[in-house]
């Protein structure tokens, strides 16, 4: 009975919140908000920005910070890729002697961090507009066969690197998995991966309200015609208000934190209070549609990790057979270190790495 009201509460949050995001576009965001280049500037460190452009034709900004005093003649290339929701501006947001980008930085690695498709630092393209619905028809499949190689190479080229070091958050993560089944040969100028809550098997989700929420979004965008461009905008400037509005008072602040554990799990010892209204001006980030229903499809298949699910039709007409294809992860030879919370909700000790 539990599991059934929590995803009840879950899809009616959503649902909720998704009439209105629908409304608002958030493709004008950007004014007024420093990129992670300007943040590391702000602090003093050396920054620059770089495009590396997909094989179809999205352009994605990548953000290179360097502490000149420290960094020395070829230091070693270290790559910081996002989760779900988020943006490269993760890494740099706790600012100095706290962020991963300044802490690598200050002790001499050539950083560099990364957005994806969609994302707020990159919603660009060759041909389309991130206001038409071919923009947003992409997965986390996506990102990871055209995305993730696009920037690799931008950044062993850059650098001179024969390989680089590869950090990855949830989804950040998982996409280094569907990179090294599509792509070995370039999987193999990794030279250590660190995953950190790497989403890939769902079966142990453990956060009913998750389920309902996922739901919602594929009711809302098929039946109602919500996210009709594909989008969901987190980041559009009616959420960001509300969150600024709500998150930064002593009485409603509580609340905040307690919607954001019914998602990701309770901690909010580890939670910088007083930063939240500053955290919101970049997350969340803006994602598709179809990247939810990605992750969505996994939920409750303990040993599924598998290319989007197209249905049998789809299915037959985009890879030849009646399921996607799973994702070959013993393609990924190279080094790992994984990292998760024991309260984590999505990503728990539970799920066979």
């Amino acid at each position: 009975m539990a599991v059934v009201v929590f995803r009840i509460l879950g899809a009616c949050t959503f649902l909720v919140a998704a009439m209105v995001l629908s409304l608002y576009p958030a493709s004008t965001l950007c004014s007024g908000v420093l990129d992670p280049a300007g943040l590391a500037r702000s602090h003093g460190y050396d920054a620059e920005v770089h495009t590396a452009q997909t094989d179809d034709g999205y352009l994605l900004s990548v953000f290179r910070v360097r502490n000149l005093s420290s960094a020395a003649r070829g230091a070693p290339p270290v790559l910081l890729v996002p989760g779900l929701a988020c943006n490269a501006a993760i890494w740099v947001l706790l600012g100095p002697g706290k962020a991963l980008a300044y802490l690598l930085a200050d002790r001499g690695y050539d950083v560099w961090l990364t957005d994806y498709r969609g994302a707020m630092f990159s919603r660009r393209h060759v041909n389309l507009s991130d206001q038409d619905s071919a923009f947003w028809d992409f997965s986390l499949d996506d990102i990871g066969r055209l995305d993730i190689p696009a920037v690799l190479r931008l950044v062993l080229r850059e650098t001179g690197a024969r390989s680089l070091s590869y950090v990855g958050h949830s989804m950040g993560a998982s996409v280094l998995s569907v990179m090294a089944s599509s792509s070995p040969q370039l999987a193999d100028n990794i030279s250590h991966a660190y995953m950190f809550a790497p989403a890939a098997y769902m079966g142990h989700a453990s956060q009913p309200a998750v389920y309902g929420s996922a739901d919602a979004v594929s009711r809302l965008h098929d039946d109602l015609g919500l996210f009709a461009s594909g989008e969901i905008p987190l980041n559009s400037w009616w959420m960001r208000m509300t969150i600024h509005g709500v998150c930064s008072t002593s009485v409603a602040s509580p609340l905040c934190l307690m919607v954001g554990g019914v998602y990701a799990g309770h901690d909010s010892e580890q939670i910088n209070k007083t930063a939240i209204p500053f955290f919101v001006d970049y997350i969340p980030d803006s994602i598709s549609v179809k990247s939810v229903r990605h992750f969505a499809q996994h939920f409750g298949k303990e040993h599924s990790f598998r290319r989007f699910d197209y249905g049998l039709v789809g299915n037959m007409a985009t890879y030849g057979q009646n399921s996607s294809p799973e994702y070959n992860i013993s393609m990924s030879k190279f080094p790992a270190s994984i990292y998760y919370g024991s309260n984590d909700f999505l990503v728990n000790p539970k799920f066979p790495h």
